[in-house]
């Protein structure tokens, strides 16, 4: 059995969303995007017995129940014979199921498109132990512990069927020879656990101890861990220790062969980036016949996917969350090209709000760093505003990915670009020249127009902000105390290219100072981002700031109801 599809209807900040389910699907995008909604709609959907409240439901919407609907294909032949009364399809290795949920009622599934409603029986039977969650928030601490709903407690009922009270009885009866066969069985069942977690932590040894008395001996499980540092409990580890150790508990516990789908909650928290290229690594490239669903906000996740399993999420100017995929029509074109377009640095795009394509490193450090210090007026940052480095003016293709996951996107670049032709030739290859097709032959550099007359069209018409002159001269500006400010740190960060240029130079000023710069990109972006303070920043950097905030990026996304044909 496989998902292929899901649809879910008025949940929480989704009012209708739809998206394919590969091997494995990433799911990224800003905060409050509704990432998490989507990962606890589809875990109520696969629980029979939850049920929706009032405060579920898509207010927006106004509908009165939550609807969720996936698609199952490759289903088994004991699978097919299950559910064969309630599939009136033609191909009985598929069937699509919906959840009906009204608000503090018993649930009901039905099949899709004949809402044959299936028998609680038959529907628990087909779900039961198929998919698992693993939330965000781990403390193994508390998963450890024998409290109820802890990951530990469902460990050892599984692990431990057998377990009864007449055993117990017979272990008070017995006590040193039952406690003693007890924690025999307890470690036979632990190994793989602990074995696993050993590995992947790096420490010499994980041992379980229990209490002597038979009365709280499940309550008081204690995990130590032994390392150079000597015996450690548990309890005094650090949280990316106890992340580490609970979602291990989880491999563990997956390790049924009904459970096909599993969900992970933001992977990343508390993990050391190693640690994070370990687990992917772990989890996802041995995943088996098993699908999994990764909600994240780590670019170094990304890097470990292909660009067509990523799931884009965004909310909408209604606050509603919408869905991106890359559905990918260009017989594997542009995907080959964002293996390289992408990585744990440029990934940050996928969760931006808008982008700035920039030509080179100097852009992408120095524009959102110094920015956030000179305040809010000038914080890209604050604004989810990404800058990508295109390595030169390679616009076109980064402008077709961000297109397909309708991230909003503007051009920084030198007046060159578009005085060389090279910006005509980018407009027409990605289909920017239709967005104003009349103005667009207009302002053809062979018309002679200038720059000054252009360069405004080109910010509200075709999301281009073109500099008149370089960056460094823009970061210099035209006050000499700004210029001497710079100087300094220019001498204390590149000291050899520095005299090399200024001892030859009769006086120190603006022209020799952009050449000092220009041979050391990117090294004195980030030393200026850092030391220069804000009161000594050019005003042409700050209006450089001011306007790319205000340039006109695509249009703000508006919610519109996805087709359901087909799914």
């Amino acid at each position: 059995m496989r998902i292929d599809k899901i649809e879910i209807k008025s949940y929480r900040s989704i009012a209708h969303l739809k998206f394919r389910v590969n091997n494995i699907g990433l799911i990224v995008g800003p905060n409050d995007a509704g990432k998490s909604n989507i990962l606890s709609a589809i875990k109520l959907f696969f629980d029979c017995n939850a049920q929706t409240t009032s405060e579920d439901i898509n207010s927006i919407t106004k509908r009165t129940q939550t609807d969720i609907s996936i698609s199952f294909s490759a289903l088994n032949a004991s699978e097919q014979k299950l559910l064969k009364k309630w599939n009136p399809g033609t191909n009985p290795t598929f069937m699509s199921i919906r959840k009906i949920c009204e608000i503090n009622k018993k649930p009901r599934y039905v099949e899709r498109n004949s809402n044959n409603q299936i028998s609680p029986g038959a529907i628990e039977k087909f779900l039961l132990g198929r998919f698992l969650l693993i939330p965000s928030q781990r403390d193994a601490s508390e998963e450890f512990a024998n409290n109820v709903g802890s990951l530990f407690t469902e460990f050892i009922s599984v692990r431990n069927k057998k377990l009864s009270e007449y055993r117990l009885n017979n272990m008070r009866r017995d006590w040193d020879n039952g406690l003693a066969r007890f924690r025999k069985h307890l470690n036979k069942n632990l190994e793989e656990i602990i074995g696993k977690v050993s590995v992947s932590l790096g420490v010499d040894e994980l041992v379980l101890e229990t209490s002597n008395s038979i009365d709280n001996i499940l309550q008081c499980l204690i995990l130590n861990i032994f390392n150079k540092y000597g015996k450690v409990p548990l309890s005094r580890h650090g949280h990316g220790i106890q992340s580490m150790l609970v979602m291990a508990l989880h491999e563990a516990l997956s390790s049924s062969e009904r459970l096909l789908f599993i969900a992970l909650e933001e992977p990343e928290n508390h993990l050391h980036p190693n640690l994070i290229h370990h687990l992917m690594s772990r989890f996802l490239t041995k995943s088996g016949s098993r699908q999994w669903l990764v909600s994240t906000h780590s670019p170094i996740i990304v890097s470990h996917v292909q660009v067509n399993n990523i799931i884009r999420i965004m909310k909408d100017n209604e606050g509603l969350t919408c869905v991106t995929e890359f559905l990918n029509n260009d017989k594997g074109c542009l995907q080959n090209k964002s293996l390289k377009l992408l990585n744990p640095i440029r990934n940050e795009v996928l969760f931006a709000d808008k982008v700035i394509l920039c030509e080179g490193d100097t852009e992408c450090v120095i524009l959102p760093n110094l920015g956030a210090r000179l305040g809010v007026e000038y914080d890209i940052v604050r604004d989810n505003i990404a800058c990508v480095n295109c390595e030169g003016e390679a616009f076109g293709d980064y402008i077709k990915l961000l297109n397909k996951f309708k991230i909003p996107w503007a051009i920084l670049c030198d007046n060159a670009f578009w005085q060389d032709g090279k910006w005509h030739k980018m407009a027409s290859s990605v289909n920017l020249d239709k967005e104003a097709r009349i103005i667009f032959k207009r302002i053809h550099p062979s018309k002679g127009l200038t720059f000054s007359s252009v360069s405004k069209i080109l910010k509200d018409k075709f999301r281009t902000v073109c500099l008149d002159e370089s960056i460094e001269a823009v970061i210099l500006g035209n006050n000499e105390k700004h210029q001497r400010s710079v100087a300094e740190i220019l001498k204390l960060v590149c000291p050899g290219k520095y005299q090399d240029i200024i001892s030859s130079a009769a006086k120190v000023n603006k022209n020799n100072l952009i050449e000092v710069m220009k041979k050391n990109k990117p090294i004195w972006a980030k030393a200026i981002s850092i030391v220069i303070a804000p009161e000594d920043a050019s005003d042409e950097f700050k209006k450089l700031l001011i306007n790319l905030k205000k340039v006109k990026f695509a249009n703000s996304i508006v919610y519109r109801k996805p087709k359901t044909e087909g799914i």
